[in-house]
């Protein structure tokens, strides 16, 4: 990567940041066996990204619909920017101080909504529900659907960058507690022939992405939900870090180095069926 595409990519890292919400959902268990102890293992909540977005006059929550699995508003978790720079860690350099506690939505009448046609969700929310560091992007005019060969940036909360921060055995389980870390990503769009690799890979709704973290052995699960983004080329008189919405990832192919994203206009599609098509 070049001096110029490092400071592009860090300059979306930090803007895309303000938009992404790491989500933790606790109505999903999933059971296993500690490789190393051989006892029982338990994940308590599943964890997965979502990206905040306005549409017209409604607030939500965007992420993939197999992260909200089984959940209601009140078994998910937010984790919200904080205050400071995006730093790209190590695993090895992550503490317990660069974790910070999930909050639930501070919106009664939050609703979930499940897409049909694709593997997309979206919760409805008041403006303020999650604080005042969130941002929103705007969904009726901020999107884009990037061509082959074209370089898409994201933000989102991957298992395989958190670090483990407690193990503990209570009676014959043992429960770890994981501090995960935002981290950036990025990748060209590639050939649509890339999708033989994926069952449900349909050129129409969805197109891929190298991830390159995935050559360094560091699985993208979590990154589900994550949104993707592309340079705005909107001419202005001050340069800043503006970017168009450009699609979900939703799945992974087995290895992890490739990323399927479900389009924007796709994305557009299900959240006019929520909020109804905008007033031209």
């Amino acid at each position: 990567m070049s001096v110029i595409e490092e400071k592009q990519s860090k300059a979306a890292e930090e803007r895309l940041w303000s938009y992404t919400v790491g989500i933790a959902n606790g109505a999903v268990t999933t059971c296993g066996t500690d490789p190393v102890t051989g006892l029982k293992g338990k994940e308590e909540e599943s964890p997965g990204t979502g990206v905040a977005g306005v549409w017209c006059d409604r607030h939500f929550i965007l992420t993939a619909k197999h992260v909200v699995e089984a959940a209601e508003v009140r078994d998910l978790r937010f984790f919200i920017r904080r205050v400071g720079e995006l730093k790209s860690k190590h695993v090895s350099e992550i503490s317990l101080d660069d974790g910070c506690e999930p909050v639930q939505l501070g919106d009664p009448n939050a609703v979930i909504y499940r897409c049909e046609f694709a593997d997309l969700a979206v919760v409805t929310m008041e403006q303020a529900a999650l604080g005042p560091m969130l941002e929103f992007f705007d969904a009726v005019a901020e999107w884009y659907e990037p061509s082959e060969g074209e370089r898409v940036f994201g933000v989102g909360y991957p298992v395989s960058c958190g670090v483990e921060v407690d193990r503990r055995r209570i009676g014959a389980e043992l429960r770890r507690s994981i501090v995960l870390s935002p981290v950036g990503f990025n990748g060209t769009v590639q050939a649509s022939a890339s999708g033989r690799y994926f069952g449900d890979f349909d050129p129409d709704r969805d197109y891929l992405i190298p991830y390159e973290h995935g050559k360094d052995g560091r699985y993208p699960k979590g990154i589900s939900g994550a949104a993707v983004w592309v340079q705005s080329n909107d001419a202005h008189q001050v340069w800043a870090a503006r970017y168009r919405f450009a699609g979900i990832c939703t799945s992974c192919y087995r290895d992890g180095t490739i990323e399927q994203i479900v389009r924007a206009s796709v994305v557009r599609r299900f959240l006019a069926d929520v909020f109804g098509v905008p007033k031209s």
